[in-house]
């Protein structure tokens, strides 16, 4: 997958962050830059050249000796350190948004004040990680699974971000959630999204009360039904919506279809997807009859059926139109 800004600047925080826990554990300094001849068993004896400005007594310490010192005031701080932590979340979480968004005055900081800096810094690498856990599971959970599913017939390569394109309300539990596509096309992947979303809810009220199954009459919407079918994410919203399994079936049949009255009690009238084509053509003759009678007629050749599996076993897949 492309590696966004964000991301770039996660893995260039660790990378930092993993030379930083380098220097501290060899008793380099922590800024990167030796301005003395020490080594780790040697104390230095003279400044380095071209180092300019005062250097401090620390800078000619041996690499054990500020290994040493180190160690020891970890182990005094930590103890009375975390309690304070602990006592002061508010200023702890933004201490650590402070030093992400400007890292440079704290790797100053680390070299001048010691431990009690380092001991913040790693809270605050905790501080992001309980801050940002909710939006990775809600990526594993939801965007991925859709990603995965949609990519491809978007015409999107599977290295696509997809947060570059694919919009997922933090409430999509709740009925009235809708996701939105980004494509060269338009919006359109998405109404027929949440229009899929919408039939499912009602094919699962129409078997909870003994009615027949809905018509599935339009082909757009018919296509992103396909796109999602066998994905973790389309089982999920199965068990969100209809509260059961729901199967892709064959059911050839031309007539009125018998659920526009429960789908407008719940949400309106029928967006103009539900009378599109799979490849984006409107029939505006249809919405005209459908506005002025409020009755629709069409055709069909696929419906929802109840049961385990996406498609029934004893019924050929449909064919888009």
């Amino acid at each position: 997958m492309a590696q966004t800004k964000f991301d770039k600047q996660v893995e260039e925080t660790a990378e930092s962050a993993a030379f930083g826990i380098g220097r501290f554990l060899a008793g380099r300094p922590l800024d990167g830059e030796r301005k003395t001849d020490a080594m780790f068993w040697r104390t230095g004896t003279r400044v380095l050249p071209k180092v300019e400005g005062k250097v401090s007594r620390s800078s000619y310490r041996a690499g054990w000796q500020r290994l040493t010192f180190r160690i020891s005031g970890l182990a005094a701080t930590g103890a009375g350190g975390y309690w304070t932590l602990w006592e002061n979340q508010d200023s702890t979480f933004a201490t650590a948004r402070d030093i992400w968004e400007n890292p440079d005055p704290a790797l100053t900081t680390l070299e001048t004040g010691g431990i009690a800096a380092a001991s913040a810094a790693t809270v605050g690498g905790v501080a992001y990680g309980l801050l940002t856990c909710k939006r990775r599971e809600f990526m594993r959970e939801w965007v991925t699974p859709l990603h995965e599913a949609l990519a491809v017939p978007l015409g999107m390569s599977e290295l696509t971000d997809p947060r570059r394109y694919l919009h997922v309300p933090r409430d999509f539990s709740d009925d009235d959630a809708q996701i939105r596509i980004d494509t060269e096309r338009g919006t359109t992947m998405s109404t027929a999204t949440t229009e899929l979303r919408r039939f499912l809810t009602i094919t699962g009220r129409r078997f909870r009360t003994g009615q027949p199954a809905p018509e599935m009459f339009s082909p757009a919407v018919d296509k992103t039904w396909h796109d999602l079918l066998g994905t973790p994410a389309y089982k999920a919203l199965c068990l969100e919506t209809a509260g059961q399994p729901i199967q892709h079936v064959a059911n050839n049949g031309h007539g009125p279809i018998t659920w526009v009255t429960a789908y407008e009690e719940a949400y309106g009238p029928l967006p103009e997807i539900w009378f599109t084509d799979a490849h984006g053509n409107v029939d505006q003759a249809a919405i005209a009859r459908y506005q002025k009678s409020g009755i629709v007629v069409a055709e069909w050749d696929c419906g929802p059926a109840g049961g385990d599996g996406d498609i029934a076993p004893d019924q050929p897949e449909t064919t888009r139109r």
